[in-house]
């Protein structure tokens, strides 16, 4: 074990730990182009219906995304730092997807790409062309048949029919309130909808 290694001078740990913390340290760059290459292999060899409801499920969770952020909108007090925090929200539908391991199509390019690069045959560019088209398709009508994503659309009809939608916090979905009934941030949100 080099002294370069992580733990492998630490007055806090014994000989193993010493050892065990080394393993764990910054891993080669060249470890690191076979794990993500592993990874590529691995993701086109799953069967359609693997690769099909992974993919759904990510093109669904990100609905997510808009979702939180029409509530984070709806929610906070209108001023000039509003859109900057709300727009944080959009993040949520990639960690659920990242948590999730589902198959997102932005995910899938760079594994797939690096055993094509290696092994240079048209068999594998079948299987990573295979994998882009079952992924993208899959995302894409996940995406379009999210009601999350919906939300914006819901809340700006509600409020132009003079109701506030229940997609903003506090109200059941599918049911409706009066604006006016609902409180300074259901108003604020139909105010803002309507600008």
């Amino acid at each position: 074990m080099s002294d370069t290694e992580a733990g492998s001078n630490s007055p806090h740990l014994n000989k193993g730990e010493q050892e065990q913390a080394a393993d764990h340290s910054t891993p080669a760059a060249l470890v690191i182009h076979e794990i993500v290459r592993e990874e590529g292999e691995a993701a086109m060899e799953r069967t359609v219906s693997a690769l099909t409801w992974s993919a759904l499920a990510a093109g669904l969770s990100m609905g997510f995304s808009f979702l939180m952020q029409a509530v984070l909108d709806g929610e906070l007090p209108d001023s000039e730092w509003r859109p900057l925090v709300s727009s944080f929200g959009y993040t949520i539908g990639f960690v659920i997807v990242i948590l999730g391991r589902q198959q997102l199509f932005t995910e899938s390019t760079l594994s797939v790409v690096l055993p094509v690069l290696t092994r240079r045959d048209l068999k594998t560019v079948v299987k990573a062309l295979r994998l882009w088209g079952i992924v993208l398709t899959w995302n894409l009508i996940g995406t379009e048949i999210d009601p999350p994503k919906r939300t914006p659309i819901l809340l700006k009809r509600g409020c132009q029919n003079g109701q506030a939608s229940s997609t903003v916090p506090g109200g059941v979905p599918g049911s409706h309130s009066r604006a006016g009934e609902g409180g300074a941030n259901t108003r604020g949100a139909c105010a803002r909808v309507r600008a």
